[in-house]
């Protein structure tokens, strides 16, 4: 016998699916406020991504912390939600998400921005 054979896809269907890929406008917006608080912040860079709803935020200065003591600080201090990068095998990272409300995610970096700056007063004392 035969296996059975996969059904193709009508034209229709391929642009159902094609519509379903399209980025949510919300979610483009997020990208660019992330985008330009990674410019505007020192010693911060990232890769942009191309698609998803994370991104890995590298740190140019560790201040001597390991990245799941940075991510348990910053939510600590600034209530601020971050994965460490050693979950993901790299150290002196960090994943963000940025499928919240355009709210959550300013108020996120705004106390991402605080803690850094709290960081790097630390190190020139």
């Amino acid at each position: 016998p035969e296996p059975p054979r996969k059904p193709r896809l009508q034209p229709q269907n391929r642009r159902q699916k094609q519509t379903r890929l399209k980025v949510p406008p919300r979610l483009r917006e997020n990208l660019e406020i992330l985008d330009q608080w990674v410019k505007k912040e020192p010693g911060v860079s990232y890769v942009k991504p191309a698609a998803g709803t994370t991104a890995l935020l590298y740190f140019d200065e560790s201040f001597g912390l390991k990245s799941a003591d940075f991510c348990r600080r910053l939510l600590e201090e600034e209530g601020a939600l971050m994965t460490p990068g050693s979950c993901f095998g790299e150290e002196g990272c960090a994943r963000i998400g940025y499928a919240c409300s355009r709210e959550e995610l300013e108020k996120g970096l705004a106390g991402l921005s605080r803690f850094l700056n709290h960081l790097r007063q630390n190190v020139r004392e």
